[in-house]
């Protein structure tokens, strides 16, 4: 759901030019963990990272606004109430001196007002979570990701 380039199975960005927000993009349940980073094969020999595809439910600390790519307020987008759920993309992403985190295309809240939890991630085939370093794909296990 934001901006995300394609990459190789050795984790080296390919020159393929890089996926824009919104677009549909057919993933394959194929996920591989480069340097302990999670990716999600979209095709032969090329994958995304999993954080930009694949949205995190995170709960509000206090009101929020939503904010333009710009960091100016949406005024007439309304407030996100406390307590409520919002799903996130991607890491944080500093606009005019301020972090935010994607909502959705053009859309950001700051990253104050977000609790982030660590993310369980669901892996491939039945073996042990991998280690750091490894390529390894696994299916039963679940690896958590900080998404900050």
């Amino acid at each position: 759901m934001i901006n995300t380039y394609v990459y190789d199975q050795n984790g080296k960005r390919t020159k393929d030019k890089k996926i824009i927000a919104g677009s549909a993009v057919g993933c394959y349940s194929t996920l591989i963990f480069v340097n302990n980073r999670p990716l999600i094969m979209i095709g032969k020999n090329k994958f995304v990272a999993y954080k930009n595809v694949v949205g995190v439910d995170c709960q509000l600390k206090h009101n929020a606004y939503i904010y333009s790519s710009k960091g100016n307020r949406r005024k007439y987008s309304g407030t996100l109430h406390n307590k409520g759920y919002v799903t996130v993309y991607g890491g944080k992403r500093k606009i005019k001196n301020s972090y935010y985190y994607s909502i959705g295309v053009g859309l950001f809240v700051k990253a104050g007002n977000v609790k982030v939890p660590v993310v369980k991630i669901p892996s491939g085939n039945g073996q042990a979570a991998p280690d750091a370093g490894s390529n390894e794909t696994s299916t039963d296990t679940t690896v958590s990701v900080n998404v900050q």
